[in-house]
């Protein structure tokens, strides 16, 4: 029996793949798909191009694994009310749109088309696990019977994720968090925005007007 030859060489620094996927994504947010430079990336991250080939074997590798270091790990929050699930998502996926995914996905909209070897599994990890999780909490509020029978389920959880994806993008101040900037406030400005307005508004066209009242009482003011 032989004992295992060791190693030759230097072990390999974990945190240089740490460097390089943020470098990744940061010249991604930037310069997207098409000017992505992989030059670019060893120069942000102030490693040396061999390191990078050594673990990505082309610019194409290199992008995927830039992109799927976004990928949104969103789960149902089933707090057990439709209001409190949706309040809870939507303020993870404000979060979730913070700079650098921001500028990303910019890029994957104009870009899609153009690249989607590259695009597609960002789209799917990124956006469709937001809608997966939204449907999830709509279904099981039609189930305890908040949610009217008529409602396209898969309708409404892309049109409240897009809503939050739409209003971020175009600056809007109903969604922010403090990596705004100075302006933007804490995070709770907006949570309160989002409870008290978006949430509200979007509850309203789905709920069972029985199964809602209870809730719409309770949260008018008093006479």
């Amino acid at each position: 029996m032989t004992a295992d030859r060791p190693r030759r060489g230097r072990p390999r620094d974990d945190s240089v793949d740490e460097r390089v996927l943020e470098a990744v994504v940061a010249e991604l947010g930037e310069a997207g798909t098409a000017g992505f430079s992989v030059n670019a990336v060893c120069a942000r991250a102030r490693v040396a191009k061999r390191s990078v080939a050594a673990r990505w074997p082309d610019r194409g590798a290199l992008i995927l694994a830039g992109l799927n270091s976004l990928a949104a790990g969103l789960e149902p929050p089933r707090t057990g009310a439709l209001e409190s699930d949706l309040r809870a998502l939507a303020a993870e996926i404000v979060v979730m749109t913070d700079e650098p995914r921001r500028s990303v996905l910019a890029h994957c909209a104009a870009e899609l088309r153009a690249h989607p070897q590259y695009y597609q599994a960002f789209t799917r990890d990124s956006i469709d696990r937001c809608m997966a999780a939204v449907q999830d909490v709509l279904v099981d509020a039609r189930d305890r019977g908040e949610v009217r029978a008529d409602v396209d389920l898969s309708l409404t959880a892309d049109c409240f994720v897009s809503a939050i994806l739409g209003s971020r993008s175009f600056g809007s101040r109903a969604f922010e968090t403090a990596d705004d900037g100075p302006a933007a406030g804490p995070p709770t400005t907006a949570a309160r925005a989002v409870s008290r307005h978006f949430i509200d508004i979007f509850t309203r066209g789905i709920c069972d007007s029985a199964a809602s009242a209870p809730t719409q009482r309770t949260e008018s003011s008093p006479a």
